[in-house]
């Protein structure tokens, strides 16, 4: 059954582009809610001094995914498989920084909550017949009916469409932003790219290149999607004649996905971080608390106009 899986790797610029995916699924990730409410807020927060650092976050996060995404291609193993080859402590036959890993990972299901939470408040707000805490609910038994279903070709072509329309939008309220009151100048530009540290210090630079681009989860999610994008069946085992070749073959497929990844993630961190920076932290204003989606809203408001 696995040789019958194996596939020699696509040539040419069209067959890697048909081939790649779990990069787009990343990228659906960092775009989503997580990163309208994170990169923003930073926006708001820093202004555009620290522009620099969401560029090189973005950049820097790409060898990182591709290294992970190279181990889980070449041993067929998932994030926590690889940690769990680290030598030293093991606890239940798991090795320490398995066990590291995943008591971190926990930390991050308090963001989640929080992502559905500000979602359920966005639905209340246009569809007041139903309270947040009931939005939460529908919204939180949909995604369970999705992931249920486990259909990863469902998720991407659905993940891919949301990408897009997510990217034109954001990039569309950039440029609609230069004929408002609004408008980002050279000069402001130009100080975000000076290497300079934010006023409020180098943790919250810290925190800021952490949240932006791929962050640890979506890294860490990375070879699970791989994995069910079939790239490591279709290498077959090391044994067999012309692996070699072929796992080279599947990495580039691998190097142009995670491009892509980084250069959607890239473009659209710095877009958010952009239209933070020009309206929110030019009055004044850190979006937090239960009013953030009504808060952040004003980065469409003020530029497609109030309909939006």
């Amino acid at each position: 059954e696995q040789e019958q899986n194996i596939r020699e790797a696509p040539r040419g610029c069209g067959g890697l582009l048909r081939n790649i995916g779990p990069g787009v699924v990343v990228s659906g990730s960092v775009v989503g809610s997580g990163e309208l409410l994170v990169t923003t807020r930073m926006g708001a927060e820093v202004g555009f001094v620290f522009l620099w650092g969401v560029i090189v976050a973005s950049v820097i996060k790409y060898f990182i995914q591709l290294e992970i995404g190279r181990q889980c291609l070449l041993n067929d193993a998932t994030t926590i498989q690889a940690l769990d080859r680290v030598r030293g402590f093991k606890l239940r036959n798991t090795s320490w920084n398995a066990w590291l890993c995943m008591f971190g990972f926990l930390g991050v299901m308090v963001a989640l909550v929080g992502i559905l939470g500000s979602v359920g408040g966005l639905m209340n707000s246009v569809f007041p017949f139903l309270s947040k805490p009931l939005w939460n609910c529908v919204i939180f038994v949909l995604l369970s009916v999705l992931l249920y279903r486990g259909l990863y070709e469902d998720l991407e072509k659905m993940v891919a469409f949301l990408v897009t329309t997510f990217s034109l939008i954001v990039i569309f309220c950039v440029l609609a932003l230069q004929s408002t009151e609004h408008a980002i100048t050279g000069a402001q530009l130009i100080s975000g790219l000076r290497l300079a540290m934010p006023a409020e210090g180098a943790f919250t630079a810290l925190a800021v290149m952490g949240s932006v681009g791929a962050t640890a989860v979506e890294l860490f999610m990375y070879p699970y999607w791989i994995l069910e994008k079939g790239y490591g069946d279709n290498l077959g085992s090391p044994d067999d004649e012309g692996w070699v070749d072929r796992a080279k073959g599947w990495i580039k497929v691998l190097q142009l996905d995670a491009g892509v990844a980084t250069l959607l993630a890239g473009v659209i961190t710095a877009a958010y971080f952009l239209v933070g920076c020009a309206i929110l932290h030019k009055k004044g204003e850190v979006p937090s608390g239960m009013k953030v989606v009504e808060q952040l809203s004003q980065i469409y408001t003020e530029t497609y106009g109030a309909w939006s």
